[in-house]
């Protein structure tokens, strides 16, 4: 098992977990009929675009179990600063092939992360999960994760979703 830092080759690989993970992730959440639409080489020229340029800046990790990138974790500043004010970091997503969920591999990239903030003298991170996402809410949970109290929600394909953040202290 290996962690990385994310380059331009793991752009395909990247952008595979993220569509497999959110079509397991939120089924039965996310309207089914986006899930099945989402664009597999879109989201690899989003991730491509990213890494290029680090626009946004970000600690982008890969997680590897010998060539095969199995899974990701991406994140830096706190988005939303007036919702979690106490908060100097935010992890934007990680994601696992499904395949290898309950593994402790998620874990393997979640220590990684915090690692990354440590050196960048980050004292804290969030993370925003939707809130009917039980398998992400446990694991945020079960890895100290403290609900923060503040919701907020979103619409994708005219559906409303709500979703919790989750604090870690570094």
């Amino acid at each position: 098992m290996n962690v990385e830092k994310m380059t331009f080759n793991d752009a395909k690989d990247v952008a595979k977990i993220h569509t497999l993970a959110w079509q397991y992730a939120y089924k039965n959440i996310i309207n089914q009929n986006f899930l099945d639409s989402i664009d597999i080489l879109k989201r690899e020229e989003n991730w491509k675009e990213g890494i290029k340029k680090n626009n946004p800046p970000a600690i982008r990790l890969v997680l590897k179990k010998e060539l095969e990138v199995i899974g990701f974790a991406c994140g830096l500043e706190n988005r939303f600063k007036e919702l979690v004010p106490n908060c100097d970091s935010e992890l934007w997503a990680i994601y696992l092939n499904p395949n290898i969920i309950g593994s402790g591999y998620g874990l393997e990239l979640l220590k990684a992360f915090r690692e990354e903030l440590i050196k960048l003298n980050k004292k804290s991170f969030c993370v925003w999960t939707l809130k009917e996402n039980t398998i992400a809410r446990k694991f945020y949970e079960k890895n100290n994760g403290k609900l923060t109290g503040s919701n907020k929600t979103f619409k994708i394909d005219y559906q409303e979703l709500e979703e919790v953040c989750y604090l870690f202290k570094l």
